[in-house]
């Protein structure tokens, strides 16, 4: 098959790591990696993950209830799909097993490689090898695409907008969940993939509860802001998975000359 644009270039990219490794396959079963070579990914309720050779065409195995959002959404025309009551891994092992590899790459740091999937695999592939391609599902998309870039852009932009939005209608009386819900609200009539904006906290009590930076990665919490806090906003925008988090401080009233001071610093 052909490979469109722009994953031609990203799954040669991977071939020519599996060369070096001396790998005939590669099993991808990293959340983002997985997004970036077939144009999909999903969480792992069940095992999942795609099969790239280096000769020939990859397939998708994974869920049965996900297989039409997988086949709408990725250029991979060979999805094989499995019930719920099926072995995940044995229908993963006999996708493998169809090329006859000698050897299988794998990124030995992906969080869906756990030591278990690794054991039950090669149970089930007797007389092949794993080699690690390390830390592959982070370096190979290291340096963007242009078309990457866009995306970053655009999500950059919704949270300029929604930081904006906050710091505009924040006020004494009002709690961090309320931010949040300002936030969401321009998320997602601006193109977000989704609602989940990110941590809001209140830094008031930061040193005195003992853990300094620790409110940084708070909970939402019913707690009112009054004149004087300082709110903690860190947004996380996703257009098509790309994000381009960052955070600010915003005062509630006037700030202090040395609240000032400080942020000048």
């Amino acid at each position: 098959m052909t490979i469109p644009d722009p994953y031609a270039a990203r799954v040669e990219k991977l071939r020519v790591a599996m060369r070096a490794a001396g790998a005939d396959v590669y099993l991808c079963d990293h959340a983002e990696m997985l997004y970036w070579l077939t144009g999909y990914t999903v969480s792992e309720t069940f095992y999942r993950g795609a099969v790239i050779p280096l000769e020939g065409d990859p397939v998708w195995v994974l869920r049965a209830i996900d297989e039409v959002p997988c086949r709408k959404a990725t250029w991979v025309e060979d999805v094989v799909a499995y019930p719920d009551d099926q072995d995940a891994h044995a229908q993963m092992a006999g996708t493998i097993a169809r090329f006859s590899p000698k050897t299988i790459g794998a990124d030995f740091t992906s969080f869906g490689f756990t030591v278990h999937t690794r054991d039950r695999l090669a149970a089930l592939l007797p007389g092949t090898a794993f080699v690690d391609l390390p830390n592959s599902s982070n370096l190979l998309r290291a340096v963007k695409d242009a078309g990457e870039i866009r995306l970053m852009e655009k999500a950059a932009r919704i949270g300029d907008g929604a930081m904006a939005c906050v710091a505009s209608s924040i006020v004494p009386g009002l709690r961090p969940r309320d931010a949040s819900a300002v936030a969401a609200a321009h998320y997602l009539t601006h193109g977000a993939d989704d609602y989940w904006v990110g941590p809001i906290s209140i830094s008031r009590r930061a040193a005195s509860d003992g853990h300094d930076m620790g409110f940084l990665h708070a909970t939402l919490a019913e707690d009112v802001l009054e004149d004087g806090d300082v709110l903690h906003v860190e947004l996380v925008p996703r257009v098509s998975y790309y994000s381009c988090r960052f955070m600010r401080s915003v005062r509630i009233g006037t700030p202090t000359d040395e609240e000032v001071e400080v942020m000048e610093r």
